[in-house]
Formats: C-alpha cells, structure tokens, sequence
C-alpha cells in the first residue's frame, strides 16, 4: 500500500514536471502569458495521460528475476581493496596544489578506470541463484520501513534552513510572474527586465511562478514550505525504487542507511545530503534528489526487461531534467551513453533504439541551450575605469579561474572521513548489487567519471561545456547514496560469511566493515543544519512554516514595507539582498552577487556594477576599514541606491552619517528574542 502511494505520487510529479517542460518549451516562443502556458500544460498533461492509460496501461508489470552473486574469491578481494582506497582519498585530500598535483590527479584517476574495466570483467562473475529476493516493498514491514524513512527525511527537510545565495537566480523568476502576470525574458533582480540576464533553458522556475499566479499563493510558500518535505519524502520513494532495482538481499538495512548518510551528510558543500534536505526547492537539487535515482532505475530495467512503457517513462524523465536543470547536460549524457554502451554490447536493438530518443533529445537541447547563451551578452573584461576613473577600494576581477582535475578531486575528497566514505561506497556498495546489467551500468558510469576528471581531459570538458563552474556535479555519474546503502547490505552478508571461517585476518577483517557500517552514515560528524568552520554561510534549525531566507531578511521586509517606494534600489548584505530578490520584485537590490551584477550589466552604460559590487560588500561588513565615507557616497549616488538597510554591528557607525545623506526616513524592526534590529533609511533625492 505504502509503496504503491509513493510510486503513484512519484509518477504524478514527474509527468507534471515533464509536461509542464514541454509547455514551456513550446510556448517561449510565442507568449509571455502564465495563463497561455498553463492552458497549453492543461491540454499537453491530458494527451500525456490518455497515451499512459490507453496506449501504454494494458502491458505488465515489471520483475527482476535475474539473481546473481559475485563469487567468494572476487568479493574478498574486492572488500580488502575498499579498505586500501580511502588511502588514495587521504592523499587527495591532504596534497596542496603544487608539483605532485597532476600526477597525483593522473594515478586517481587511471585508478578509478581500471577498477571500472575489471567491474565490467566481473559483472556476470558467478551463477544465477535461483531463490527470490528477500524482501521487498510490497511486504508490510518493509512497506512500514519505507515510510518511517521518508518521514524522517522530510522532517529533517522541514527544519533545516540553509539559506542559498542562488534563489535570486530562481525563485525571483517564478515570483515576478506571480507578482506581474509576465513570464520575465530580461533582468528582475537590478530592474524591470531592463538588463540582460543568463539565458534561461529550465522550466522549473516558469511552472511554480505559473502555478502560484493561478492559487493566488506567493511562490517563495509553494516552494519554501509546501515542497520541500514533500519533495524529500519522494526522493525516499525514488531511492528506494533504485535499490529495488539493484536487488539486494538487505533492502531494509540498505534503506535505513542510505536515509541515515542523507540526513546527516552535511560537512561538504558538495554533498548529497545537502542538496537533498536543504536545497531540494531548487530545479537542480530536485534533479538530483528525485531524477537521477528514477534514471538510474528504469536504465536497469530497460536494459534487464524491455518494455515500451519502460521507455516512456525514461523519455519522460529526461524531459523533466532538461525542465529542471542545465547540469544535465553534463551528468545525464554520459549516464544514457552508459546505457547505450551497454545495449549495443548486448545486442539489445530495442533498448538501443529507446535510448537513442531521449539522447537525441538531450543533444538538440544542449545545442539550443549554447546557441542561446552564446548570443546573449557575455560580460566583458573589467578595468579600473570601466564605468568611471571613481573606483577605488576593489581590485578588478580576473579571468575566469578554471579548476583542474586535482581541483575536483581534491573537493569532494574533503574532509578525509567524506572522501574515505565515497571510495569504501562504490567499492562495497557494488558487491552487494545482484543485477548484471545494473553492475555494468554503475562500472560504466565509473570509468565514465574517471575519463572526464582525467587532467586534460576534465579542462577541455569544462572550458567547451562552460561548466568551470558546476564541473564538480560529474561526481553526480555516480547514484552515492543508493550505494552507500547498499553498501550495508554488502557488510551484513559479508560479515556473516567471512566469521564463518574465524581465522585472525578474518575476524579483522569483519570487524573492520562493522565499524564502517557503523560510522558510515555518520562519516562527515555534522547534519545539515549545521555548518562547517571551513564554509562560508548560514545553517540552523527553525519553525517549518517560515520561508528560508537569510536571518534578517523578515525584519528587512517588515521595514521596507513601511518605508519604500515601488522600484526603489535597495542596498542591503549580500545574503539579505539575494532573500529580497527572491521574495519581492517591486524592489530591486543592488547586488546579490558579484557575477550577476557583471553579467547583467554588461555593456550597460551608466549603470556602474563594479560600484554596486564595492558597497554590497561595505554594506556587508567586508570593506569597513578599506573605504572612506566619501567614497561610498560617490558609489550610492552613482546607483541612485533610495534605501540602506544596516546589521546592527554597523549601526552606531553608520547611522549618523546616513542620515546627513539625506537617509532620514528611517524604521527598524527587532530580530525575535533580541534586543538588536534592522535598521533601513530612505531618501528621496532620487525619486
């Protein structure tokens, strides 16, 4: 019962997301309008459910029968090497770029392809076993399992606020369509669509602005409270199909684990488990959570059982990521090349064929997507009087910085016990997967992400994908958590087989992997909720119903409220101002970040970013003792900034001096259980 809900709630979301891709697709083209693209969405859901239904329903379910284990030889040796590896993420982790750099990425990851190649040589490595899985969903405990681990991802959702700087990138766009009734095709953060911004190639943005237009609901609710439990519940449900799919013995203790290592995966930026619970309103979070583990699974079931109703579903969801985010273009691709790879070898013409669409539709994509970018304003180099000889306290930007392999390698290595936690999970985690096919698609996938990190290599890919910026997500090739649960289920099995024979190396050996299987959940130390010394930002625990915004941003919006004009410019910190953008668009803020305010002003005369970027950053508290007050004021009057909102360690400084520039309209607002407030001033010299 439990699972046939999920499933029904996953395939509703997904066809949702799918369609609504396709509306958007198709209407850009010719509207503005929320309502033409619902309508059209209406009318394209309707054709997509009578095709389900009546061309595709009457076709049988699908089973796995194939059972096979990997022999006991292999699965020793391969368990010893899982112990081995963490060394290679040790010294990952800990080399600092200099000589050995390249070398060391070289031997990584001509390491990660080789153990691809012999994965591949292994992957039909022992009989068929003839017996049944031994549990399933559909039982009622395991059913009661799925639940309970859904809940507690959603719960873990539900409180977690890590406020992203991003969302004025995102959430904006759906709210200026709530707000205006205009799907935007220019800037909404610094201006009504005056400037240029990135060229837009998701839809995720266009359906909830849509959808919060129709329920008269603002989006930043929709998305900020309303989706993100729901969404990690089904990103439960999502796993749980995968490890289905992968057969295992010990689906419950793969589950459990897999559920555990999410909600407590919080000491990398990189991480899963931040991007599942803390980030999962965003287009690319709701990729990776939902998307890829569905990808993974229907690969293995087209490629184990062809269906025609199998290969609807992966076009569906390939549709979907192409709605959702960008970065499938660099993950999805060589996940269904895998695919294809592993079709053509078997000689299967009607996986290959199935294949070959939602490829072929990822590839006009992607070619569309480039053509769109490249003819959008790209901003130019920065010098010192780019806007005006008045630029004083910031040094220009740079090139674009382009991370190498070690680079990569070197971030999702870190910290040491996360690195070791990935090297032990692909190793072990694949033992346990009974499934050949889908062992080989995990072993493609693998050497797939060896080959584009390999030097050279990963900064050709990046520099003609434009993705220096995201090449991090290649370590997305590989469904992490699914293994790190079915790691467990390698570990139960292994353990009992190996203290079967209790010689001493044995019995280490045993004992090692309970204490992998015990900390493994636990290996980064730090849930989500909390953030890392190392890292930049805001992470805490907070009341489920309120929006998840930067601290101070509620208290901004209460003063501005009272004190604003519509279209004023709003200089407030950074994180405050990136919370505005998303949350209101008849205000516009001056910079929420450095890029975009370069992006979208590029060869914008009179507009002066680099004096936008410069008192942000004062506005901040990063540029105190760097600029004087004359200097500042020369920047705001050049912005035109109408309102400065202050944190209250810059207030008794500050305040006075505002006020004799003419910020006298003034209101605070207390920050809850505090005796400190936001402070906000509003001049008129610019109305």
């Amino acid at each position: 019962m439990i699972y046939r809900i999920g499933n029904t709630a996953l395939f509703v979301t997904l066809l949702l997301i799918s369609t609504g891709t396709i509306a958007d697709q198709l209407t850009r083209a010719f509207t503005l309008s929320p309502t033409t693209y619902l309508v059209t969405w209406a009318i394209i859901l309707a054709v997509a459910l009578t095709i389900w239904y009546y061309v595709l329903g009457s076709e049988r379910s699908f089973h796995l029968p194939e059972l096979s284990e990997i022999s006991g030889l292999a699965r020793r040796r391969i368990a010893i090497t899982s112990l081995v590896a963490p060394v290679l993420a040790y010294w990952v982790d800990r080399t600092p770029r200099g000589f050995a750099e390249s070398a060391l990425a070289t031997l990584t990851t001509i390491f990660i392809i080789v153990g691809a190649v012999f994965a591949w040589r292994l992957r039909a490595s022992g009989q068929p076993q003839g017996e049944p899985t031994r549990s399933t969903w559909f039982s009622h405990a395991n059913g009661l399992t799925l639940a309970l681990c859904a809940f507690v991802a959603a719960a873990a959702a539900g409180v977690t606020y890590v406020p992203n700087n991003d969302d004025h990138y995102y959430v904006n766009i759906a709210t200026y369509i709530y707000e205006h009734g205009v799907i935007p095709t220019g800037d909404t953060v610094l201006s009504d669509q005056s400037f240029r911004t990135y060229a837009r190639s998701s839809s995720w943005e266009v359906m909830w602005g849509s959808l919060s237009r129709l329920l008269h609901i603002h989006p930043a609710t929709l998305l900020y409270i309303f989706w993100v439990p729901i969404a990690a519940a089904l990103s439960i449900f999502a796993l749980a199909k995968l490890l289905e799919g992968f057969n295992l013995r010990h689906l419950k203790t793969a589950l459990i684990t897999s559920t555990a290592f999410l909600v407590f995966d919080g000491a990398n930026r990189y991480s899963f488990g931040n991007s599942q619970a803390s980030h999962i309103w965003q287009g690319k979070a709701v990729y990776l959570a939902l998307i890829l583990p569905l990808m993974f699974a229907y690969l293995i079931r087209i490629l184990t059982n062809f269906s025609t109703r199998l290969a609807f579903y992966l076009t569906a969801l390939t549709i979907a990521s192409v709605g959702a985010t960008p970065t499938v273009f660099i993950t999805s691709v060589p996940i269904l090349a895998a695919g294809l790879l592993i079709a053509l070898t078997n000689k299967q013409r009607r996986a290959f064929l199935a294949l070959l669409i939602p490829m072929g539709y990822l590839f006009a994509g992607g070619l569309l997507f480039k053509y769109a970018r490249a003819h959008n304003y790209a901003p130019k180099p920065v010098t010192g009087n780019s806007n005006s000889p008045d630029i004083y306290f910031i040094n220009p930007p740079t090139q674009k910085y382009m991370p190498s392999a070690h680079d990569l390698l070197h971030e999702i290595a870190h910290p040491f016990a996360y690195g070791a936690a990935l090297t032990i999970a692909i190793i072990l985690g694949w033992l346990a997967i009974r499934v050949s096919n889908a062992r080989t698609l995990i072993a493609v996938c693998f050497g797939f992400f060896g080959v584009l990190i390999l030097p050279g290599v990963h900064e050709f890919v990046l520099k003609n994908t434009g993705s220096a910026s995201i090449g991090w997500r290649f370590l997305w090739l590989l469904p992490i958590p699914a293994l790190i649960g079915a790691t467990s289920s390698t570990l139960v099995l292994g353990v009992s087989k190996i203290t079967s024979r209790p010689t001493p190396l044995n019995l280490a050996l045993a004992g090692s992997w309970i204490a992998l299987v015990t900390v493994l959940p636990l290996a980064t130390g730090l849930v989500p909720w909390r953030i890392p010394s190392w890292e930049k930002g805001e992470a805490y625990v907070a009341n489920p119903t309120h929006w998840r915004t930067y601290k101070g941003t509620t208290e901004t919006l209460k003063v501005l409220d009272v004190i604003a004009e519509p279209g004023d410019i709003v200089l407030a910190p950074i994180g405050i101002s990136s919370s505005l953008a998303a949350t209101t668009t008849r205000l516009y803020t001056v910079s929420p970040r450095d890029d975009y305010v370069r992006h979208a002003l590029a060869s914008v005369p009179g507009e002066f970013p680099e004096h936008r970027i410069q008192i942000a950053k004062w506005v901040d508290g990063t540029l105190q003792e760097k600029v004087s007050p004359g200097h500042l004021a020369l920047s705001m009057s050049l912005v035109h900034v109408d309102v400065v909102c202050l944190k209250p360690e810059m207030q008794k400084k500050y305040i006075p001096w505002l006020k004799q520039l003419g910020y006298v309209h003034d209101g605070h607002m207390n920050f809850s259980h505090s005796k400190k407030f936001m402070w906000c001033g509003r001049t008129e010299k610019f109305d």
